[in-house]
Parts: C-alpha cells; sequence; structure tokens
C-alpha cells in the first residue's frame, strides 16, 4: 500500500455514520461502525471485492461541486483492510459522494 493506486468505492455510509464516526473518534468506548466496500479494478482483471472496516474518520473536507447537485466529501481516517484473507491496519483518504455511495480510496 501507500504506491498511490486508487480503489473505486461501490458502496458505503450515510453522511451521518461519517460524521457521528468523526465526532467519536477521540472517545475510546465509543464505536460507530463505518464501512466501505471497495473494488480492486485492474486492467485484464476481473474486479475483486474488498471490504474495509472499523473506520474512524479523523477529518472530513467538503468538496462543493459545480456541476451537479452532487455532494462530495474528502474523508481521512484509519481502518483495518481486509485482503487476501489478511486485515491490515492502514491510513486512508477517500473523495465519496454519500447521496451515490460512490467514490475512490487510497491508502497508506
Amino acid at each position: 500500500m501507500g504506491t498511490g493506486k486508487f480503489y473505486y468505492i461501490e458502496d458505503g455510509p450515510s453522511l451521518d455514520r461519517i460524521l457521528d464516526s468523526f465526532k467519536y473518534a477521540n472517545i475510546k468506548r465509543a464505536f460507530v461502525d463505518v464501512w466501505f466496500t471497495i473494488t480492486d479494478r485492474e486492467i485484464n482483471r476481473e474486479p475483486r471485492p474488498l471490504r474495509v472496516s472499523n473506520i474512524v474518520v479523523t477529518g472530513i473536507n467538503y468538496q462543493h461541486s459545480t456541476s451537479s447537485n452532487d455532494s462530495t466529501y474528502c474523508v481521512f481516517g484509519n481502518c483495518i483492510l481486509s485482503e487476501d484473507g489478511e486485515n491490515k491496519p492502514c491510513s486512508f483518504n477517500a473523495y465519496y459522494s454519500p447521496q451515490r455511495r460512490q467514490g475512490t480510496i487510497s491508502f497508506w
């Protein structure tokens, strides 16, 4: 990870879930279940679904779109990436539309 490779977000949480995760990020006994279903779409390869779970949102930035009514957010945080039977802790940066529940995400 950390190669700058982007994955496609196929499904994810509502904006309320993301904001709740951010709100309770520093309270250890409070946990908000937030997840993304992502796809690794490499050329000449069948897309494989991956799961991003145990997300703790540590930052949110609103990205206003002048070309549509769709709101996009830049979401930062820590998570667990389930890949090839392994659970890998990592940090992430996602550009995500809660209305469409789609976007892109990268890990490091």
